[in-house]
């Protein structure tokens, strides 16, 4: 779809962009309104979410499904914004879940032996130091690179430049894209928003920006990204993203298993499992699902504390862990969590704090209009466009 010559004007001063939340089986695209007045709330103006079907397949041709479902779903959020005479969007965020992306964190400390005035060409030199050669990401597929944190003689700052210290520390995270889900992304959104540029960002950073930014209180924490097809962790310490781990296990997983129990139609598992979820079943199909989802929660147990076993090699997590999942499945994956033994690496010898990461949560800076579907994945990319107008960018 191409842009018609004549739009109405956005509000004096506001940007429109269009936000894209790319899923292991799902892809949402949304429409949002940012102001130029940080104290005003970025508007989601259009949003629509379209999932795979549940059946297994490939990694190759998953991307390729994902790639026409992209452009289906930016095509048809376009047109509808389009009839109502939208301001077309300048840019395209699209934000990346895992399996597609990896992260990791990467620091050093440079020590100076008297005070030094720190400089922008002192940061800018002990960043690049910071970026080691030796690492498990493909060098060649690396999309993203961005200090996380600074640290002047052990003191965190946003502004360091200007200040005196003795050593700087700084964290550096970087990413790596599957090229196919880069090049897939690319074309199908290129395809409907035409010479507009599209960004890539990983799930992680925009995370962590947002949950920094707009959750301020909250600097310690282990995030936990569930997608279809697998769950990604981290850990945030003073705002900065650290260590990281993966399990090749999603939410998708739950849906095969009672599928097969319960010899239905994944999609009908689904069905109940969500039901069950929000108590909306009758007593015996609730205690159905729920027998039927004890049966298969094992096998998470064991996955996940082998993922959360895998961060707190270098050092104790944070019991505080937000959850960003399905939110019909939410309740489900924070039980989990909070049935794995603890005790043997985290903080905290009390069992994990588990706050799910809702839309709602980011109502304070963000709001929808009633066309947009609530969509946490959506709401995150729209707090991240939300931060990027603050910042200037």
């Amino acid at each position: 779809m191409r842009f018609p010559k004549i739009f109405s004007l956005a509000k004096s001063g506001s940007k429109t962009i269009a936000v894209c939340d790319i899923g292991s089986g799902s892809v949402a695209v949304a429409i949002v309104e940012v102001p130029s007045d940080t104290e005003s709330r970025t508007r989601i103006l259009i949003s629509e979410r379209r999932a795979l079907t549940q059946e297994d397949r490939a990694a190759a041709q998953a991307i390729d499904q994902l790639k026409t479902l992209a452009q289906e779903t930016a095509a048809a959020v376009l047109d509808q914004h389009v009839k109502k005479s939208g301001t077309p969007p300048s840019e395209v965020i699209a934000v990346v879940h895992a399996p597609w992306v990896r992260s990791e964190t990467t620091s050093i400390v440079q020590r100076f032996g008297q005070p030094m005035l720190i400089t922008e060409k002192i940061i800018s030199e002990a960043a690049k130091q910071a970026v080691r050669e030796d690492t498990k990401l493909n060098a060649a597929n690396i999309f993203e690179r961005s200090v996380m944190r600074i640290a002047i003689s052990g003191y965190p700052t946003a502004k360091p430049e200007g200040k005196t210290g003795e050593r700087i520390e700084i964290a550096v995270l970087q990413s790596d894209i599957q090229p196919d889900i880069l090049a897939g992304m690319t074309d199908a959104l290129g395809a409907v928003f035409v010479g507009r540029t599209i960004t890539f960002h990983s799930a992680f950073f925009a995370l962590s920006i947002i949950i920094r930014e707009f959750l301020p209180n909250i600097s310690h924490y282990t995030l936990v990204d569930v997608t279809s097809l697998a769950t990604s962790a981290a850990v945030v310490r003073q705002g900065a993203v650290l260590e990281h781990a993966e399990s090749p296990i999603g939410w998708r997983a739950i849906v095969t298993a009672l599928a097969k129990i319960t010899g239905t139609a994944p999609a009908e598992a689904l069905s109940r499992a969500r039901m069950a979820a929000d108590d909306s079943c009758t007593d015996a199909v609730c205690q159905s699902v729920a027998q039927s989802l004890a049966t298969v929660e094992p096998q998470f147990v064991s996955a996940y504390g082998k993922m959360l076993n895998d961060l707190a090699k270098t050092k104790r997590i944070p019991g505080l862990l937000i959850l960003l999942a399905p939110p019909d499945l939410g309740s489900w994956f924070a039980n989990i969590l909070s049935r794995i033994d603890f005790a043997q690496f985290a903080v905290s010898e009390r069992p994990f704090t588990t706050q799910q990461l809702f839309s709602s949560v980011l109502a304070r800076y963000i709001d929808s209009a009633p066309e947009a579907a609530e969509d946490a994945g959506v709401a995150i990319g729209a707090g991240f466009v939300h931060m990027r107008m603050r910042d200037g960018k």
